[in-house]
This record gives structure tokens, C-alpha cells and sequence, in this order.
């Protein structure tokens, strides 16, 4: 995401100053301070490309890390398997956002982000969750718990 703010009066106008926020996420197996770094040192090769240009880069707002759990792991396995026996069609895959659970696979905790709702309804104003959804959610919780394991060596679940 970028925001752009001229400072000019028209897009056709040479504005006074332009000020960018950059919000750069990074991708499993990449460091974040790195990536932060390596952008800075970027941004100040240019700057010093381009006489006049006064440039500021702050430390980023959040500085967190991407998250990635091999969908064979036995427990987003067990996961993926009883949750396709409750929702058909439900499966594992990438979040373009992020989450306090990529601190856990950081100390290789096997984490996934699941649980009933509407990603989209996150953290808005409206936000609100179906309790057959909630109830559903839970029962696959305690049944990937019963179960944790068993579909990998066969057992099902």
C-alpha cells in the first residue's frame, strides 16, 4: 500500500514537498528488520542521486514476520481434514494480512489462523459472527484435538 500526498493543488502542478508511506510485508523466510534495511539503504542511494532531496525514513510502525506451516505438518493436516468433513470445499492457504500467530512459528510453534467469520468483517464496525459458525468452529476445534495425528498415520478423524 502506498499514500501519496502532493501537497500540490492539481496533479499537474509541481508540488512544494510529496511525503509516501511505504507498508512493505514480507513473504515466509524473509527477515523483516532486513527488508526494512535494505529499503532505507535504497531510499538514501537516491536521495543522494538527487541533489536538493531531503529524505526521512522512520523505524517501521510495526515490525512483524510472515508465517508459513508446511500443510503436511500433522496438525494443519488434522485441521484441513475435519474441518473439510464440517465446511466442503475448506482447505489451507496464504493470508495477505497479518497476525500475532507469526510469533509462535518464529519459536517453530506449528500455528494457523482459524475461526469462524468473515475475514472481511475483521476488526470493522459491524463486525459480528454467526454463532452456528462459532459452534461449528469449536466442535472442529475439540474434534482436531481428539484427533490430532490420526489422519496422518491413517486412523482418520
Amino acid at each position: 500500500m502506498h499514500q501519496h500526498d502532493s501537497g500540490s493543488v492539481a496533479p499537474n502542478t509541481v508540488a512544494e514537498h510529496c511525503r509516501i508511506a511505504i507498508d512493505r510485508r514480507t513473504i515466509p523466510g524473509e527477515d523483516s528488520y532486513e527488508v526494512w534495511r535494505e529499503l532505507k539503504a535504497r531510499l538514501e542511494a537516491w536521495q543522494a542521486e538527487m541533489p536538493g532531496m531531503k529524505l526521512e525514513v522512520h523505524e517501521p510502525f510495526v515490525l512483524d514476520y510472515s508465517m508459513e506451516v508446511a500443510p503436511e505438518h500433522p496438525f494443519v493436516a488434522t485441521l484441513s481434514h475435519i474441518a473439510g468433513q464440517y465446511q466442503a470445499g475448506s482447505g489451507v492457504i496464504g493470508a495477505p494480512y497479518g497476525s500475532d500467530a507469526s510469533k509462535l512459528t518464529r519459536v517453530d510453534v506449528p500455528t494457523v489462523v482459524f475461526g469462524p467469520g468473515d475475514i472481511t468483517q475483521a476488526h470493522t464496525h459491524d463486525e459480528w459472527v454467526d454463532l452456528e459458525q462459532v459452534a461449528e468452529a469449536a466442535a472442529i476445534l475439540v474434534h482436531t484435538a481428539l484427533h490430532y495425528g490420526s489422519v496422518m498415520d491413517g486412523r482418520g478423524g
